[in-house]
């Protein structure tokens, strides 16, 4: 069987890094771009290829396409805290335009595009969310849930040129999360005596799962087409619930009242009124009072895809975290300047 070339962008970022991996170990050759070569944490390999490449400028990225087959587009923009939707728009819209533009000069055969859950309306316990809903209040309100979308409805518009494959990932936990990006609300509740949660919840899933999916996506994915990646639907409770069970932890547990979320979000809005960038938005203080729960019931159907149970993919990251000193007394990490 020939080997084909993919490359993958955000190859430092924890879903690159799993991705990469996936690749390999299907025998793939693999293309990892980076614009933080240093920063990436597999060792070298032979059919592993690192480059340096920036996203937004298709002179820096554009000579990586050569010789490669597939594209696995992987935004390493997790920000929420930036104060204009140009912003957003740049990391997300505008790099995958051009992405998708070269891909198709260089006869790249497939793009699989990484986009989010909040592309698509949420549900319950019961009925949770899946690829026939469109999102409302209060992804509506939210600049990165806006660029996420139009993203994705830009790639899948010149699906009739290239084959286009989109995958929306939940919530991923697992080792290889440098900044760390998702895992920082395990980072929040390790160890502590008190645990302050809010009332909501969201779909959690393994780092290698998900990772599994996109290579999934890669090779049977149906051009044109979008997928979920879930895992868990869980309350941010029943996360720190598993997530002390894994530490042996015994802590207490405090919902944070809604009224309380919400002054904080408007005095956020506030403070971002006068162009003072922060995460306390009114719209993300919603969503931490919501129940954000999905199914993956397509990918399960078209991609024979199924998710594994996250307490492994929390074992491990606690295990990753505290082998690379991201524990550090009891507030932050002076190493990496990480809180939680």
């Amino acid at each position: 069987m020939e080997q084909k070339t993919v490359l993958v962008t955000g190859a430092d970022s924890l879903l690159g890094t799993h991705v990469i991996r996936c690749l390999l170990e299907c025998r793939y050759r693999v293309r990892g771009m980076t614009r933080h070569p240093h920063k990436f944490r597999l060792k070298p390999q032979c059919r592993l290829e690192l480059v340096k490449g920036n996203i937004h400028d298709p002179h820096s990225f554009s000579r990586h396409l050569k010789g490669c087959d597939q594209v696995i587009h992987i935004s390493p923009g997790t920000s929420r805290n930036l104060l204009r939707y140009a912003d957003y728009y740049a990391e997300h819209v505008r790099s995958a335009h051009l992405l998708v533009q070269q891909s198709i000069r260089y006869r790249i055969k497939r793009f699989v595009y990484v986009g989010a859950t909040c592309c698509f309306g949420f549900g319950s316990r019961e009925k949770p969310g899946d690829e026939s809903r469109t999102p409302g209040k209060p992804f509506s309100a939210s600049h990165y849930a806006k660029s996420k979308q139009e993203a994705q409805d830009l790639v899948l518009h010149y699906r009739k040129k290239i084959e286009v494959v989109v995958v929306n990932p939940a919530c991923m936990l697992g080792p290889y999360d440098q900044e760390p990006a998702s895992g920082r609300i395990l980072l929040r509740g390790y160890r502590k005596k008190w645990i302050f949660h809010p009332p909501g919840g969201k779909n959690f899933i393994p780092a290698t799962d998900a990772a599994g999916g996109v290579v999934k996506a890669l090779q049977k994915g149906k051009n044109g087409e979008s997928y979920l990646l879930c895992g868990e639907n869980l309350s941010y409770r029943e996360l720190f619930e598993k997530l002390s069970h894994t530490t042996g932890n015994i802590p207490r547990y405090v919902q944070i009242p809604r009224p309380l979320l919400v002054g904080i979000g408007m005095l956020g809005d506030v403070i971002r009124f006068f162009g003072i960038a922060n995460s306390f938005t009114l719209h993300r203080m919603r969503l931490l009072c919501t129940h954000r729960f999905y199914a993956s019931h397509k990918a399960a159907a078209e991609l024979e895809w199924q998710p594994t149970p996250v307490e492994p993919a929390i074992r491990e990251a606690i295990h990753w975290f505290e082998h690379n000193s991201l524990f550090v007394g009891k507030n932050y990490s002076k190493k990496r300047g990480v809180r939680y």
